[in-house]
């Protein structure tokens, strides 16, 4: 018996599955990849961490705060924890149990003896003590699961790739939240912006309300060009609450972004109110390079092969398999006799399903079907990613130009308004065409600024589709971090 448990190890050690083959992760490809990309792209390589491209260094920490307090990503380092203890807990599978127990009791008889009395009908029962019982022990017992077929082991390397998927799962959720925190700071841009130049097309137009009722007290202006001047400045003023509004959610947003109460939104937010143009157009490579540097297609790589394993671990469960066990204890009736009367024992069980209403089957079934699951979710994310880079692209290259020929229209009716007003001073035509050119101008110049602001916003979204190495160097918070537990690294 004794070669029994080494031999058993060595058989666990080689254990495989004849029935079925788990692909690589590195094997899951799509079943198509484009060649290139459709839109035309930039020629130079934007830095890893794309947002200081825009030379901001309010922005940068704002994105350093996000990475070290914003609590979503702090949800998916405690998952990928809990991740870390479930894979603990299937490579523990793997090894021996044993368990010590040791007890002690005592135990006292009496005994009731008849005695005899004047009426032999009713006699006297008297009790008395008898001896007491003492018993002592201690034991030492073991179990091992021969894995013979690779369940176990199948097991664990599911939960193995759940845990890289899941650390994947964090970057691929770092890489959407700095581009959710660029777009809010950007915005901000844009809204501190938006009410700057209302108030100076207030300020235009109380200029011009005050001039029109200069003419009018010449006489050289009737009442309906002061009412329309009036009606202008009024119109500009009622769109600065909502943009002062607007500006406050924004500060709010960005501070529960960055784990912080909304009140301090406003000193988050920044100072600048100039919408910067973007840097140049990025290089993105080729289609097939999103398979490397996006992480949420890696971690449905990983998902696929996880649920491949987990098929065999189900096909590995219909087959017989060994359990063997082993004791080794002490008993006795006194403390000091307890070493010198020990007992062992060494046992193999071989257990061989026969029937279990087809539930082994189902639940092989039942694997499979997620595997398909898993390589339809694959293929799923990897199509989004390309039309994510697709959509930026096209999206950027459209908005350019919209914001050339929102500044010609701006120009022009700039020089509209120029002349328009200079008809109106020579008294050649009345203030229509004056208030008309000034509304237009205004109007542009609101529109060129959110198309601005646009541009950039569609060069964040970008950057989130086109992925990125520096997610590799994220860790966690110091509160939260934790180093891989010793079953995670077996």
């Amino acid at each position: 018996m004794r070669p029994l448990l080494p031999a058993a190890l060595a058989a666990s050690l080689l254990a495989c599955n004849p029935f079925h083959t788990a692909r690589k992760a590195d094997d899951i490809r799509p079943t198509a990849l484009p060649d290139a990309w459709q839109q035309p792209v930039g020629a130079a390589a934007a830095p890893d961490r794309w947002w200081t491209s825009f030379g901001d260094p309010a922005l940068d920490g704002v994105i350093e705060t996000l990475l070290a307090d914003n609590l979503d990503l702090a949800q998916a380092w405690s998952r990928l924890a809990q991740s870390r203890a479930v894979a603990a807990q299937q490579g523990a599978a793997r090894l021996p149990t044993a368990n010590v127990s040791a007890g002690a009791g005592a135990s006292r008889r009496y005994v009731a003896t008849p005695q005899a009395t004047g009426d032999p009908a009713n006699p006297i029962a008297t009790v008395t003590e008898g001896d007491t019982f003492e018993n002592y022990s201690l034991s030492a017992a073991a179990q091992y699961e021969v894995d013979l077929w690779d369940r176990i082991g199948a097991g664990h390397r599911a939960a193995r790739l759940d845990v890289q998927a899941s650390a994947l799962d964090v970057q691929a959720l770092a890489i959407s939240l700095t581009a959710s925190a660029a777009d809010l700071w950007f915005a901000l841009v844009e809204s501190r912006s938006t009410e700057a130049l209302l108030e100076s097309q207030i300020e235009t137009n109380t200029t011009l309300l005050e001039l029109a009722r200069f003419r009018f007290g010449e006489g050289l202006a009737s009442a309906a060009d002061v009412l329309q001047q009036e009606q202008l400045l009024l119109s500009t003023r009622r769109q600065l609450p909502a943009v002062q509004g607007r500006r406050a959610t924004l500060e709010h947003q960005l501070a529960v972004l960055l784990g912080q109460p909304p009140s301090a939104g406003a000193a988050l937010g920044g100072a600048s109110v100039e919408v910067p143009d973007p840097p140049a157009l990025p290089a993105a490579g080729v289609p097939a390079d999103l398979l490397t540097r996006r992480p949420d297609i890696h971690a449905a790589q990983l998902r696929v092969a996880a649920a491949d394993e987990r098929v065999g671990a189900a096909i590995a469960g219909r087959l017989p398999n060994i359990t063997l066990s082993a004791s080794i204890g002490f008993e006795a009736q006194s403390f000091g006799d307890l070493i010198d009367r020990w007992v062992w024992s060494l046992a193999g069980n071989l257990l061989a399903p026969i029937f279990d209403g087809g539930r082994r089957a189902a639940e092989v079934e039942r694997n499979r079907a997620a595997v398909e699951g898993a390589l339809a979710a694959f293929t799923q994310t990897t199509l989004r990613a390309f039309a994510e880079v697709e959509d930026a692209l096209v999206l950027e290259a459209r908005q350019a130009e919209t914001l050339d020929r929102l500044q010609a229209e701006l120009d022009v009716s700039r020089r509209l308004y120029e002349q328009a007003r200079a008809r109106y001073m020579e008294g050649l035509t009345d203030y229509l065409p004056v208030l008309s050119a000034l509304q237009g101008v205004q109007r542009n110049e609101v529109s060129l600024l959110s198309a601005r602001r646009q541009r950039i916003a569609y060069r964040i979204q970008l950057h989130r589709a086109l992925g990125g190495a520096w997610t590799t160097e994220l860790r966690p918070p110091v509160a939260a971090r934790a180093t891989d537990s010793e079953g995670d690294r077996r």
